[in-house]
């Protein structure tokens, strides 16, 4: 077999994954795994036939032993062979200064093979209990993980993911003699509880459209050891509180005299706080960039504010900083941005934050800012940064906060003409706001105003041709981004009945639908999204719409926006007016249906042709 049925695009299936942890000696963990994998194509072989094992190699954190594989074809005349893994295939390499990973590649490859491994993972301590996850890139069709835990050891137990478990139990166990304190176990009847998670036909969990990162919604379980207890001994607790965080956090913030000294001077003559809130943003987003060298920044802020470069975190201290300086009140946002995963506030991690917003309180009103950009306008948080919630390191108010959806706007208004012999000019202005805007700037940063028409507007008329183009407001950031563009088209013009067929939409219209039917992945935009394209449309002397199309008003279940569409005629013109607006950011499962639709409605509408005709013909 070389080709799944239930998952066409499948270049390999994981058969089955088992994993089981235990406990021996010193609280050590010992995890076995084994695999078991059908190879389907050749694509497949660096992800699936190649095997990498991670494992902190820092210290002695961790050993990987006892790896077998073993891979099995059928042959021509329908035997089955089989081609064991050597010794001499597997190859250990260094990562980086902690991690080291194992490599092999998985012998006599061919797609339709099955492949199998296993190998055993030695930590120790009781920190390195790793998430399980039962999912992947490839469909899983059994996956099992097994965790037998001393009960003087607390884990948080967080179920991430598209998690439907088909078995999921938990059993007590008594205290094995591999493991220390077996006679004290015994008088106090301290015992162990297996838990067992099981999952079966799990579908792809691929990259797509409008997500977040696949991270986010494979099934899987994640451990973070809590307290360590003893009877008879007082308990210990192994993470801290968010208080402890916030206070961690702001004990090691960094200042820095010059900037401080800047700020106060920048608000000495600024009575109103939003004005000096407006202030110092401008100055920092004006004066500081982003070092993406990997060069600048780091323990010092001073050499970053000097240098007028370094990390995001160094901007966004500097950003808090400042506006503390000048009698705001200012704190840190811990953020885990959209590549990095949601984040878990169900117990504290300061792990899982990458990134650092500064949120101003100004009359009970919050402002969430980010100064790293020099393209983006103070109310435009980075779309990195769109991922649900941060955590306030205030240690008198640690708190979660939303991080409110920004917006992507384009308003497109269009007037052509059009001739009795199919000819077609016009003239369209593109305003945009948001994130719409911010794509655009960025890419004026890299190439040429013609180049970006060129490449972007050109692009768009299938049938016509840009003859002319000018793009303003690339530097006014609080205003839209306007592109201006002079066109010319040519309809079609049947030379028996003089009909003319005219498309509405120009340089604008929507030929794909990302929403393809069997999605099973959300669609989180990260931003609420308007598109509005009107035209006016003159029509040559004498001619009219032979049907005038009916208005069209799609609206998605809960208010989750509308797709419309209006046609008005008076004599010589027809008025086009369509109009895209999803009005939340995110749309679950249940509703990719809908939203699907609304994409192919939009397709079907900007697809649909004006027919033109004589006045004589016209409703025949």
């Amino acid at each position: 077999m070389t080709s799944w049925p239930d998952d066409p695009e499948a270049t390999a299936v994981i058969l089955e994954d088992v994993g089981e942890v235990e406990f021996v000696g010193d609280f050590n963990l010992v995890l076995k795994r084994f695999r078991r994998i059908k190879v389907l194509s050749r694509s497949a072989y660096d992800d699936w036939g190649t095997i990498t094992i991670p494992y902190y190699a820092k210290d002695g954190g961790q050993k990987v032993e006892s790896i077998q594989g073993m891979t099995t074809n059928r042959e021509g005349d329908g035997s089955i062979t089989h081609a064991h893994l050597e010794d001499e295939s597997i190859f250990t390499e260094d990562v980086d200064r902690t991690y080291r990973q194992i490599r092999f590649t998985m012998p006599d490859l061919r797609p339709g093979c099955i492949i199998e491994y296993r190998y055993t993972v030695k930590s120790r301590g009781a920190t390195f209990l790793n998430s399980w996850e039962f999912g992947a890139s490839q469909p899983t069709r059994r996956s099992e993980f097994v965790a037998t835990i001393p009960d003087n050891l607390e884990y948080i137990m967080v179920k991430l993911g598209m998690t439907r478990f088909s078995s999921e139990t938990k059993k007590k166990a008594g205290w094995p003699s591999r493991l220390d304190g077996y006679e004290s176990a015994l008088k106090y009847g301290v015992g162990q509880t297996r838990y067992s998670w099981t999952m079966n036909n799990v579908p792809a969990i691929r990259e797509a459209e409008f997500i977040t990162t696949t991270g986010d919604y494979i099934p899987r379980v994640r451990f973070q050891l809590s307290r360590w207890s003893w009877p008879g001994s007082e308990g210990v607790d192994v993470i801290k509180n968010w208080e402890t965080i916030a206070r961690d956090y702001r004990d090691n913030m960094r200042s820095c005299p010059a900037a401080e000294g800047v700020a106060k001077k920048l608000a000495r003559d600024i009575a109103d706080p939003r004005e000096r809130m407006v202030a110092i943003f401008k100055y920092v987003r004006r004066t500081m960039s982003v070092d993406r060298s990997g060069t600048g920044g780091g323990a010092n802020l001073c050499a970053a504010f000097k240098a007028r470069k370094g990390t995001t975190e160094d901007i966004a201290t500097l950003l808090t900083t400042m506006l503390q300086k000048a009698d705001l009140q200012a704190f840190p946002v811990l953020i885990s941005t959209r590549k990095n995963g949601k984040p878990i506030d169900i117990y504290p991690m300061a792990s899982q934050f990458n990134r650092v917003l500064t949120l101003v309180l100004i009359d009970d009103r919050e402002y969430l800012l980010d100064a790293s950009d020099p393209q983006r306008p103070m109310g435009l948080l980075p779309m990195e940064a769109m991922n649900g919630t941060g955590f306030v390191a205030d240690p008198d108010d640690p708190r979660w906060v939303d991080i409110p959806a920004g917006n992507s706007r384009t308003v497109v208004a269009a007037r052509a003409a059009i001739s009795d012999e199919g000819a077609v000019s016009g003239f369209l202005k593109s305003a945009s706001t948001g994130y719409a805007a911010l794509q655009a700037r960025h890419e004026l940063l890299e190439e040429s105003e013609d180049e970006f028409v060129a490449r972007v507007w050109t692009s768009r008329f299938k049938t016509g041709t840009v003859d002319s183009a000018t793009v303003a407001g690339k530097d006014s950031l609080d205003m839209p981004l306007v592109t201006s563009v002079h066109f010319s088209d040519a309809a079609t013009v049947d030379p028996n009945t003089r009909r003319i067929y005219c498309g509405p939409v120009f340089g604008n219209a929507a030929h794909e639908n990302p929403f393809r039917p069997g999605r099973i992945l959300p669609a989180d935009f990260g931003f609420t999204l308007e598109k509005s394209y009107t035209l006016t449309l003159d029509l040559p002397e004498g001619y009219a719409l032979e049907t005038i199309p009916k208005d069209i008003r799609f609206v998605l279940p809960d208010s989750a926006g509308y797709l419309m569409r209006e046609v008005d005629v008076v004599p010589g013109q027809v008025h086009f007016h369509r109009e895209l607006v999803l009005a939340r950011p995110r749309f679950e499962t249940n509703h990719l249906e809908p939203l699907r639709q609304c994409y192919d409605r939009l397709i079907a509408i900007d697809s649909e042709q004006f027919v033109l005709v004589k006045h004589s013909t016209a409703g025949q």
